[in-house]
């Protein structure tokens, strides 16, 4: 089995479970491009689940940093997920994790911002959006799974 590739000290319980984890960089348009033949490569027909946790968040909205944050965020998940169709299970789950920053907004409804990302993905991917809410405390856009529309 391959080695699995993660910051997750527990790596080797998820191996041990046959769970492979490859180094992906979503800001990085090479590394989204090349994932399906390093899948490939390791025997991965069909991928059962596909977990976005990749984010980012900068002190001031200068060019490059809002250019850094869209690209990360938004723009290498919509590309990641597309590139991935063909290797995705009929009952594939995508779930998308978030901080509760994903809420935080300078506009007078922080829904507004949470609700634009989550359009952007839906629309770009054909996936339909569903926001869990696991504690009350915690901001909808904590968890967002994502499933075929």
């Amino acid at each position: 089995m391959p080695k699995a590739h993660t910051r997750n000290p527990r790596s080797l319980e998820w191996q041990e479970l046959g769970c492979d984890f490859v180094h992906l960089d979503v800001s990085d348009g090479s590394s989204v491009s090349s994932l399906p033949d390093r899948l490939k490569t390791l025997g991965v027909s069909k991928l059962s689940l596909l977990v976005n946790n990749a984010g980012v968040m900068y002190d001031g909205w200068s060019r490059e940093n809002w250019e850094n944050h869209w690209t990360t965020n938004v723009v290498g998940q919509v590309e990641l997920v597309n590139k991935l169709k063909s290797h995705l299970d009929t009952r594939a789950s995508i779930v998308n994790v978030s901080s509760g920053w994903g809420c935080k907004s300078e506009l007078s409804n922080p829904a507004i911002a949470d609700k634009a990302c989550r359009t952007c993905i839906t629309y770009a991917t054909n996936y339909r959006t569903t926001t869990l809410n696991p504690k009350p405390e915690t901001p909808p856009s904590a968890l967002t799974i994502l499933s075929e529309a």
